[in-house]
């Protein structure tokens, strides 16, 4: 089996990191092609806290291959990028230039490693979830900006669990890998395993209501009937005629998304009593989820927050995570 020996530095830090911080190790030999990886080369890698300074990659297994076309099929897009096993110590994206040539995508990942996750979680939909996350990166350019972003994480996270639905998995399925192998703490660069749960299943969700046949249903669901207990939306926009508001509404479920509306006055204390119709994405059933939802759909809607809505309860907007105050 022919071997490509790539020399990489990688300081390793988090749960899958995106970083730019390698060093160029100027090997070669005359049997082994060397691929030169300088700091003008992006990556996103799982990691397990140590350094690496040379990967040896070979042909992947064709499971590996044949999972990665499954999961772009389902998106319309071609395969455009190599998937090399390899000793990573759990899996990577990386895009790669040689000698000034063009642009190439690698995934890399330790087999040793997708056969431990899959045997600790039971579950055959670990490897797949991983794989879709990685690929989510190179769909989401992650690999072509230098800066590590928590958002970036859970933008990959999202991936991989809205493309684990159009594939046929249950929610529990999607959140397997990360139920086994994430971190329940913050690092520098990526939110805790809980966080990144939510971000997994705001995607499964998403396409779960697009494989939903009877959108009437899908609808009358979405509305919550005013109740006592709090629950939170992510404002889209406010609109005066409640016809508008309708419309605004079922477009939001026509491209995936579980949306509904409310009027604003009947909820003066938590919202005010501006005669308006709030457009929402939601409901969400707590304020921390609303958090995490609102770094994901921000990428879509950007003047998009979260709103708490309570009988008794004062004002509160969200931002995002950790990013939560009063709302005037």
């Amino acid at each position: 089996m022919k071997m490509k020996f790539i020399p990489i530095l990688i300081f390793l830090t988090g749960f899958i990191s995106c970083k730019s911080d390698i060093k160029d190790k100027g090997e070669s030999t005359s049997s082994i092609k060397v691929l030169k990886i300088t700091s003008e080369h992006k990556f996103c890698t799982y990691s397990s806290g140590q350094s690496i300074e040379k990967i040896y990659s070979f042909n992947s297994e064709s499971s590996a291959n044949e999972e990665a076309q499954l999961i772009l099929k389902n998106t319309g897009l071609p395969s455009n990028f190599k998937i090399l096993s390899a000793d990573v110590p759990n899996a990577a994206a990386l895009i790669y230039s040689e000698d000034g040539g063009p642009l190439e995508r690698y995934i890399l990942y330790n087999p040793e490693f997708m056969k431990n996750v899959t045997d600790k979680s039971n579950n055959k939909w670990a490897q797949i979830s991983i794989l879709a996350h990685e690929i989510g990166h190179h769909l989401a350019g992650h690999t072509l900006v230098s800066e590590s972003r928590k958002i970036m994480e859970l933008e990959a996270d999202k991936y991989s669990g809205f493309i684990l639905r159009t594939l046929g998995s249950t929610s529990d399925d999607a959140i397997a890998a990360m139920e086994t192998i994430g971190s329940n703490l913050d690092s520098e660069t990526h939110p805790k395993k809980s966080t990144r749960i939510t971000a997994i299943l705001t995607g499964w969700n998403e396409a779960d209501v697009m494989k939903t046949t009877n959108k009437k249903e899908v609808e009358i669901k979405n509305i919550p009937i005013k109740q006592e207990e709090d629950f939170y939306i992510i404002n889209i926009s406010a609109i005066k005629e409640k016809k508008d508001a309708i419309i605004e509404k079922d477009k939001l479920i026509a491209k995936g998304y579980k949306a509904g509306y409310l009027w604003i006055p009947d909820y003066p204390t938590s919202l005010s009593t501006n005669e308006y119709y709030s457009v929402y994405i939601g409901p969400f059933n707590s304020q921390y989820e609303c958090e995490v939802a609102v770094e994901n759909y921000r990428i879509s809607f950007p003047e998009s927050y979260g709103l708490r809505i309570s009988e008794g309860k004062p004002k509160l907007r969200i931002e995002g995570i950790d990013k939560v105050k009063k709302h005037k």
